[in-house]
């Protein structure tokens, strides 16, 4: 490990100055437990732990309104007030909201409506059926749901209606599972049903 004698030379050799003509680094100094703190536009000192060590980004600048940068300008390290490196993505993650400090993780789904008796394709490739809408059944009316592109196997679900319906409608089925090949839904009758899915 370097010591500070080693440290602050290569800095000198390393050292810039900046349009205004102050000197990126300043001086390195150990300031303890307690942290200092800044005017606006200062180049910040270098703080150093017990043994001389740098334990902080060497040649940072605090600035109380966020400065804009022009092509190929120098970007100094930022630093809040006191002293302490500030990292930013400057882009919001997805699904960040920024009003209620939270990760959204918000089910957002399409939705296909059927009212006839036929074969749709609702999706080609990976996804999620969430769940079949019953709006209208039938008497011995049959929804199947398949891992495919059409009407064949592998088989993800089928519901058979009775003679004798026990309600009019609407009943929903979750079934948040996912599918490979595709989703295709076949009914027989003419219920009116919707699927969500994605």
């Amino acid at each position: 490990m370097a010591n500070l004698e080693e440290i602050l030379q290569e800095l000198k050799a390393n050292t810039t100055t900046t349009a205004n003509g102050s000197s990126g680094v300043t001086k390195a100094y150990f300031n303890g437990a307690t942290l200092a703190s800044f005017s606006s536009g200062a180049s910040l000192p270098i703080n150093t732990d017990w043994n001389g060590n740098l334990n902080t980004m060497p040649y940072q600048r605090y600035n109380s309104v966020v400065p804009t940068f022009n092509t190929q300008d120098p970007v100094p390290n930022q630093a809040d007030v006191n002293g302490n490196h500030k990292v930013t993505q400057a882009t919001l993650i997805a699904g960040e909201n920024l009003t209620t400090n939270r990760l959204n993780n918000e089910p957002i789904y399409s939705y296909t409506r059927i009212s006839t008796a036929t074969t749709t394709l609702i999706k080609t490739g990976a996804g999620t059926l969430h769940a079949i809408i019953v709006n209208t059944p039938v008497t011995n009316g049959v929804i199947e749901a398949d891992d495919a592109l059409t009407n064949t196997t592998p088989i993800i679900a089928k519901a058979t209606y009775p003679a004798t319906l026990l309600s009019s409608g609407p009943v929903t089925v979750t079934y948040d599972v996912s599918f490979a090949t595709g989703l295709s839904i076949t009914t027989t009758g003419t219920m009116d049903i919707t699927i969500a899915w994605r």
